[in-house]
């Protein structure tokens, strides 16, 4: 059976020297190219069929990610926190036409948000994301002298909230 999800390292780091600050930074490598139905090249629709091994896929490359974090304890009851997103290109303007279905062109976001200590159990969190407009252009596959370009700008917002059961308080 084919290889269906990539391989992937990861190394971080944390820095947490103060008591109301911490700096995280991780790096990640995903080997996309080791997943034949993402790696193909979308060009290979002109020789095979989706799902064949030697089918079209999204000509998905290998990335490196690198992503910074930092977490401001602003009191007891109120943490503070950003971070910011960093990606190589997934996918080349050869292979665009088929990544219209998945327009994978997001090379960077920046988020913040943070958590409210309502009481001993319950937390309030909140964090929004922003990654701007990322375009790739490339040649249409059975009419290459029309350029087709894929785009994306994402926004996010996560609003949780926790509860934990049977905290214990220190005496």
């Amino acid at each position: 059976m084919p290889i269906a999800t990539p391989a992937y390292g990861q190394a971080g780091v944390v820095l947490d020297g103060r008591p109301n600050l911490m700096v995280m930074l991780d790096y990640r490598h995903k080997a996309y190219g080791s997943v034949a139905c993402v790696a193909n090249p979308a060009t290979n629709i002109l020789i095979a069929l989706f799902g064949a091994d030697d089918g079209p896929g999204f000509g998905w490359r290998d990335i490196d990610d690198v992503k910074l974090g930092v977490e401001w304890r602003r009191s007891h009851d109120l943490t503070l926190r950003s971070g910011y997103f960093y990606n190589t290109l997934v996918v080349g303007s050869r292979n665009v036409s088929l990544n219209i279905l998945a327009p994978a062109t997001t090379q960077f976001h920046i988020t913040a948000g943070g958590e409210l200590k309502l009481n001993q159990n319950w937390f309030l969190e909140l964090a929004v994301m922003y990654a701007p407009m990322s375009t790739v252009i490339g040649a249409e596959i059975r009419t290459p002298s029309q350029l087709l370009d894929i785009a994306t700008t994402q926004y996010g917002v996560t609003l949780g909230v926790k509860y934990f059961f049977n905290t214990i308080t220190s005496q």
